[in-house]
C-alpha cells in the first residue's frame, strides 16, 4: 500500500444511512479501510445477504452507510452544492453472471483503482480515478461506459452518471486496490467514445476493416487526438495476424493527412454538415480554446504550441477566411461565447495539480508552513505561525470556493526600509499564479474588478495612505461580490470575490478607524526577514499543505479569543486622532450618580472649539473618539421640552 499512503487526501461525503440528511467529510482511503475491516459493517452485510425477503432486503440496504464517491457536498446532495470534486467515478455492475471471473477481469484492468463486491453480493463496484472537471462528469462516465462495453465486454449501470449518486458501503475483506492504477487518460477516454460512435456506421469485419480504421481515424483527427497516440491505441485494439500494424498505421496516416474542412476529393466526409459544424470542426482541429473564469478573458493556442495567450478574435476570423470557412464575425463571437469553449479556473487547476503531483518531493509529515514562519522574526512567533497557517488556508478557500470570503488583511509592520516585508508579500504568489498579483488598489471600478480577478492584492506601504484613503479601502475589503461584464456578454454578471489582501508598513501607528480594526491582522517584525527562505522553502509545498488542510476541514477562521486578542494588539497600531487627544485632555467619563454633567457630542465639540479656536473638530469624529475611549452613551429626559437626548455623563478637567 506504499502508493496509497502517499495519496493526497481525497475528501467525499459519508451519510449514516439513506434517510440521514447530514453528512461528514471522509477520505476515500478511510472508506476503503471501512469496507475492508469495519466489524459493524461486516455484521450488517451478512444480515443483508442472508435475508430472502426482497422488501426487507431493500430496507436493510437503506440502513447501510453510504458515500458520494465523486465529491464532497455542502448540505444537500445536489450538484449545485458540490464543494470539492474528488476526481473519482464509481461504476456499478448489477446481477453479474460468473461474478468471480468478471471480478478478476476488472481487477486486471489498468484503470481499476479499487473494486469490491456490492452489498447484495451479486454485483461489483469499481472506483476509477480521473483527471476531468465536474462539468465533464457525464461525458467521462459515457466514455467509461463505452470502454467497458467494447473492451471488457461488461455492462455498467447507467445510474452512475449522476455526480451526487450515493454508493452503499458493505464489508469486503478482499477489496481490491491497485496501487499503480492509471488515471483515466483523456486521449484513451476520447478514443473509446469515438469507437462507440464509429460502430454506429461501420463494422470491423473482413473486407471493411480498412474503411473502419480510416473513418475512426478521421473522427480522432477531428477531436484533435495525436496521431501517434491513435496509432498505438488502434494497433493494440485491432491488430491481428492478417491485419497487422503496418496496414493500420497506413490507413491512419492517410486519414490524418487529409484536409477535411475544405472542398476536394475528401469533401464527402463533411457531407451534410452546416456552416456551424464546419466552423467547429476547423477550430477544434487548429486551436485549443478556454474561458479563464478568473481573468474573464478568452484564451487560445495553436495545437503545436504549449502556452495559452489572450484570444484575438480578429486573428481567428482572418485564419478562417484564409481557409475559405464562410463564417461571419457575429457568428464567430456567438460560437466563442457559447459552451463550445470550456471553462478554465487557474486557481483550482494550480492547487489540484499540486495534489496530483506524484513526482514532487513533498513530504506530508513536514510542516512547511511552520518552517517558513521561522524565517520571519516577529514579536510573538506563536501567534504569527498560527495566523500565517490560517491565512494561507483562507487564501486557498477564498480563491476556489464561492461561499468563502477572506475578511482579514495580513500586515507586516517594521519601521525600517529593506527589511523584506514587501518581497515576502509578493513571494506568497506562486510563479504559476504570477499573473494574478495586484498592488495598491483604490475604490474605482477597475479596483473592484480586481477583487474578482486576483489571487493576492498586496497593499505595499500602507503608511503612505491618508486617513480618508485608508477608511475608504475598508469598504472595498468588505466586499464579497462585484458586477462584471464577461467578454462577448451583453450584460453584467455578479462575480464572487477571490482576492486576498496582504500588506506592509513602516509606520507603527497606521490604523485610523476609532470604531475598530477587526479586519487588520498586524505582526510586528523584530528584525529583518531572512531572505534565504526563497531558496530553502518551496512555495508549491506551502500551498499543497494549505489545500490539504482545507480539504481536511481545518478551522481557518478566527475564533472569538483570537478576535479579542487581535483587537487588543491593534490598539498599538491605532493612529491617535486630534479629537481623541483633546477629549482625553478635557474630559473624564462619569455617571449621573457621581454628579457628572450631561453633554451631547455637539456640546463637547463646541466646548473644545471654544478652548481651541484654531482647531475645528468634526462632530462625527468626536462621537467615534468618545466611543473608542469608552464613554458610555445614555439617554437623558428633558422634562421642560418633553423629549430625551442622547449624550454622555462627563466631568470637565479644569487643571491646566
Amino acid at each position: 500500500m506504499e502508493k496509497l499512503e502517499k495519496l493526497a487526501p481525497v475528501m467525499v461525503s459519508i451519510f449514516e444511512n439513506k434517510i440521514h440528511k447530514h453528512s461528514k467529510a471522509i477520505d476515500i482511503l478511510q472508506v476503503i479501510d471501512l469496507i475492508k475491516s469495519d466489524p459493524d459493517l461486516e455484521i450488517k452485510t451478512n444480515i443483508l445477504r442472508f435475508e430472502s425477503n426482497p422488501k426487507k432486503k431493500e430496507e436493510l440496504k437503506g440502513q447501510l452507510q453510504a458515500v458520494t464517491f465523486s465529491g464532497l457536498f455542502d448540505g444537500q446532495r445536489k450538484t449545485e452544492y458540490l464543494n470539492t470534486y474528488s476526481n473519482f467515478i464509481c461504476l456499478d455492475l448489477d446481477d453479474v453472471s460468473d461474478i468471480d471471473q468478471q471480478f478478476q477481469k476488472i481487477c486486471e484492468d489498468e484503470y481499476t483503482f479499487a473494486s469490491f463486491i456490492s452489498p447484495s453480493g451479486t454485483g461489483i463496484k469499481v472506483l476509477i480515478r480521473t483527471n476531468n472537471i465536474p462539468k465533464d462528469h457525464l461525458k467521462v462516465f459515457n466514455q467509461m461506459d463505452a470502454y467497458y462495453e467494447n473492451v471488457l465486454q461488461l455492462k455498467i449501470d447507467p445510474s452512475g452518471k449522476d455526480l451526487p449518486r450515493l454508493t452503499y458501503l458493505c464489508s469486503d475483506p478482499k477489496i481490491f486496490v491497485n496501487k499503480n492504477a492509471k488515471v483515466w487518460d483523456k486521449t484513451k477516454m476520447e478514443f473509446y467514445s469515438l469507437v462507440r460512435a464509429n460502430n454506429k456506421n461501420f463494422t470491423f469485419t473482413e473486407g471493411s476493416r480498412n474503411d473502419y480504421v480510416f473513418n475512426l481515424a478521421v473522427l480522432c483527427q477531428r477531436k484533435s487526438l495525436q496521431m501517434e497516440a491513435v496509432c498505438d491505441l488502434m494497433v493494440n485494439f485491432f491488430a491481428t495476424n492478417d491485419f497487422d500494424a503496418k496496414e493500420i498505421e497506413k490507413a491512419i496516416s492517410s486519414a490524418f493527412s487529409g484536409n477535411y474542412h475544405t472542398s476536394g476529393e475528401n469533401a464527402n466526409l463533411n457531407k451534410g454538415l452546416n456552416n456551424w459544424e464546419r466552423a467547429e470542426i476547423y477550430l477544434t482541429e487548429k486551436f485549443d480554446f478556454r474561458l479563464n473564469i478568473v481573468s474573464q478573458k478568452y484564451e487560445y493556442k495553436k495545437k503545436n504550441e504549449i502556452e495559452f495567450i489572450d484570444l484575438n478574435e480578429n486573428t481567428i476570423y482572418r485564419e478562417m477566411q484564409k481557409e475559405n470557412i464562410g463564417f461571419s464575425r457575429d457568428k464567430l463571437a456567438a460560437l466563442l461565447g457559447s459552451d463550445f469553449v470550456p471553462l478554465f479556473d487557474p486557481f483550482k487547476d494550480y492547487f489540484y495539480s499540486l495534489l496530483l503531483d506524484d513526482k514532487s518531493d513533498y513530504d506530508p509529515i513536514v510542516d512547511y508552513i511552520g518552517n517558513l514562519a521561522e524565517f520571519i522574526p516577529t514579536r510573538d512567533p506563536k501567534r504569527f505561525v498560527n495566523h500565517l497557517r490560517k491565512m494561507l488556508v483562507r487564501c486557498v478557500a477564498c480563491s476556489t470556493e464561492e461561499k468563502v470570503f477572506n475578511k482579514q488583511v495580513f500586515i507586516l509592520v517594521h519601521d525600517e526600509q529593506g527589511s523584506g516585508k514587501s518581497s515576502f508579500c509578493r513571494w506568497l504568489v506562486p510563479p504559476a499564479l504570477s499573473n494574478y498579483l495586484a498592488e495598491n488598489i483604490g475604490t474605482d471600478k477597475d479596483s473592484l474588478i480586481t477583487l474578482a480577478t486576483s489571487f493576492i492584492i498586496n497593499m505595499d506601504e500602507l503608511s503612505t495612505l491618508s486617513r480618508t484613503e485608508l477608511n475608504s479601502l475598508k469598504s472595498v475589503i468588505s466586499k464579497d461580490k462585484v458586477n462584471l461584464r464577461l467578454p462577448f456578454a451583453k450584460r453584467a454578471t455578479t462575480m464572487w470575490r477571490r482576492a486576498n489582501f496582504v500588506g506592509s508598513t513602516n509606520k507603527d501607528e497606521f490604523l485610523t478607524d476609532e470604531t475598530g480594526s477587526v479586519r487588520w491582522l498586524c505582526f510586528e517584525l523584530t528584525g529583518k526577514i531572512d531572505f534565504s527562505y526563497r531558496e530553502k522553502i518551496n512555495i508549491d509545498h506551502i500551498y499543497r499543505q494549505a489545500i490539504e488542510l482545507y480539504l481536511k476541514g481545518f478551522k481557518y477562521e478566527l475564533n472569538r479569543e483570537e478576535i479579542e486578542e487581535n483587537e487588543r494588539i491593534n490598539v498599538r497600531h491605532q493612529e491617535i486622532s486630534l479629537e481623541y487627544e483633546l477629549i482625553s485632555k478635557y474630559f473624564y467619563a462619569s455617571t449621573k450618580v457621581d454628579g457628572g454633567d450631561f453633554m451631547t457630542s455637539t456640546d463637547i465639540t463646541i466646548y473644545i472649539n471654544k478652548e481651541h479656536s484654531n482647531y475645528r473638530l468634526s462632530k462625527n469624529q468626536v462621537g467615534k473618539a468618545l466611543k473608542y475611549l469608552g464613554f458610555k452613551k445614555e439617554s437623558n429626559y428633558i422634562g421642560e421640552f418633553g423629549y430625551s437626548k442622547k449624550g454622555y455623563y462627563v466631568k470637565i478637567n479644569t487643571v491646566f
